[in-house]
């Protein structure tokens, strides 16, 4: 089925990918800016009021010294999934808060999701490798074998790892990834898997992960929300 579009519309959806950044949007995919639960048939492809738009510009209102790079991962992942037997969280923000995502975010894990948005984030280049992180990503490094193993059933975890590992540096102006700080300075690894096993493997000088050289890796840090003290 194809939809005829104006080009102001045509305009429009492609100002709409590149605002949130869409990567696996085809030309026969496209389904921001459209409700799920209405038939495509009696809809333009781009509406003018974009409520998933309008939920994500409450959160960055909420949140304005959050880097755009968090508050979309986190978006993207967390606010669209489609979560199995659970009702989605874009529902439950439309249907229980009329809307309003923040409430929802307050109460989401009590509250902590509000404070990891909350941060405060840093850009940094770090120097590390695997006995940088926590023992819950060492132990997901260890099961993934750094990268050679899917053992979390990751789609297309295969081509993603070779992409990685084509595009890896070693200068640290990798994309970032985003990490969580605990108070021993360890880190706990939140997005970026698949960047980060291929950079950690550029120090691999086969004595064992746990003596690899440390390489440089960019990264979104914040203070991990587990060591928040609850008043």
């Amino acid at each position: 089925m194809k939809i005829i579009i104006t080009e102001n519309q045509y305009n429009k959806l492609q100002e709409d990918l590149e605002y949130w950044g869409v990567s696996d949007a085809t030309e026969d995919k496209y389904e921001m800016g459209v409700e799920l639960d209405e038939d495509v048939d009696s809809i333009p492809i781009y509406k003018e009021v974009n409520p998933q738009k309008n939920i994500y510009e409450k959160i960055r209102m909420e949140f304005p010294n959050t880097p755009e790079y968090i508050l979309q991962d986190y978006f993207r992942n967390v606010i669209l999934m489609n979560v199995p037997h659970n009702v989605p969280p874009l529902r439950t923000i439309k249907n229980t808060y009329f809307g309003d995502p923040i409430p929802y975010i307050k109460g989401d894990g009590d509250g902590w999701w509000y404070n990891y948005l909350k941060g405060p984030w840093k850009l940094q280049v770090l120097d590390v490798n695997p006995m940088s992180f926590d023992d819950k990503t060492i132990n997901a490094f260890e099961k993934r074998n750094f990268g050679e193993e899917n053992a979390y059933n990751v789609p297309k975890d295969k081509e993603r790892m070779e992409t990685q590992m084509n595009m890896r540096r070693s200068d640290g102006n990798n994309e970032p990834v985003i990490l969580l700080q605990t108070p021993d300075g360890k880190y706990e690894l939140m997005e970026g898997w698949h960047r980060t096993m291929s950079i950690l493997q550029m120090g691999d000088n086969s004595d064992g992960y746990g003596n690899w050289d440390k390489v440089k890796l960019r990264a979104f840090v914040a203070p991990n929300p587990d060591f928040i003290k609850k008043n």
